[in-house]
């Protein structure tokens, strides 16, 4: 498939966009072959990543994901960002050491990619994320921060052999249609973004979705913490969270979102999985800082909650 010729890169990429979602008759066909095939065509890119932590879960990842960007840029490390879906323009999905890839560069992106791909049936997630991957190989950065999709053993985004760390946010109920209803089950599918030797670091579960992170774990020999243990929290009075770690106690001041691509789409909300998400999102960093990424600095951890933000998060005020 030759792509067309169009002189406004927002509307080359958003018709690339199109044109790529009708390549596969399905929105979501779990698997991993299809991207493994594109992947290939395109030079395998992934094999040129930067160190890479790679987050799965239910409920958080975006939060988590969001903290600890805050906390790898405050030590003053470049860092990639992959995350979905998007809330006001794909480029959100997409962030290229510290900033969200511009519109011609996504445009050029996706029709490289459409090219290489041809018409082979490929779902829309697949597609785009083999073209994050080609993206996040051409920019120098320190960090990859990679969200799965959906699940995590069959998802696009789990075609690394050896991230620097991984994470499992909560796990609770949800896409029951792919991943069933099972606790249990639905922790296995999270847990296959483990690695052997890649040490993961999970939220506070449920007792059958713990018991399955666990049981996973042990099977292929990956390193797990979950939390509860040497990293803590506390709810605040005022609705914020004191996050304990290293033996200080360090408070965030909650408030609006600043990290929404337009004024518009901003909004604020809390839930109760985002009192997990910075000490959750500490760990992995802190354990890349010591372990797989050169060049860091310990970050100003009093700044960190203040700086994490994301698209569409709420918080809850009081009275």
């Amino acid at each position: 498939m030759t792509p067309p010729v169009s002189g406004d890169d927002s509307v080359r990429a958003g018709a690339a966009l199109e044109r790529l979602a009708a390549l596969h008759p399905k929105l979501i066909d779990l698997g991993l072959d299809r991207t493994r095939d594109l992947l290939a065509r395109l030079g395998n890119p992934h094999h040129r990543l930067p160190p890479v932590i790679h987050v799965a879960g239910t409920n958080g990842k975006g939060s988590v994901i969001a903290t600890m960007r805050a906390m790898a840029e405050a030590a003053g490390l470049r860092v990639h960002v992959y995350a979905s879906p998007h809330l006001c323009r794909f480029n959100e999905r997409i962030r290229l050491a510290g900033s969200l890839i511009g519109d011609g560069a996504l445009a050029d992106l996706l029709e490289e990619v459409e090219t290489a791909n041809g018409d082979t049936p490929v779902t829309f997630f697949e597609v785009t994320t083999a073209a994050a991957f080609l993206a996040f190989s051409r920019v120098d950065a320190n960090l990859l921060l990679l969200e799965t999709g959906l699940g995590g053993a069959l998802d696009s985004t789990n075609v690394l052999d050896a991230p620097a760390a991984t994470v499992i946010t909560p796990i609770a109920r949800d896409h029951e249609h792919f991943l069933g209803s099972d606790i249990a089950g639905i922790a296995v599918q999270k847990a296959g973004i483990m690695r052997r030797g890649v040490p993961c670091i999970a939220a506070a579960q449920e007792d059958d979705a713990r018991a399955a992170l666990k049981d996973h774990a042990a099977a292929i020999g990956a390193p797990l913490g979950i939390m509860g243990t040497d990293i803590g929290w506390t709810l605040l009075d005022d609705g914020g969270v004191a996050i304990e770690l290293d033996g200080g106690r360090y408070p965030s001041r909650t408030g609006p979102s600043r990290g929404a691509s337009a004024g518009k789409c901003r909004s604020r909300r809390r839930r109760p999985h985002r009192r997990h998400a910075g000490n959750l999102g500490s760990r992995p960093c802190k354990r890349c800082r010591q372990d797989r990424v050169a060049g860091t600095a310990s970050p100003p951890c009093r700044r960190i909650a203040d700086l994490a933000s994301g698209p569409a998060r709420l918080d809850r005020r009081r009275a």
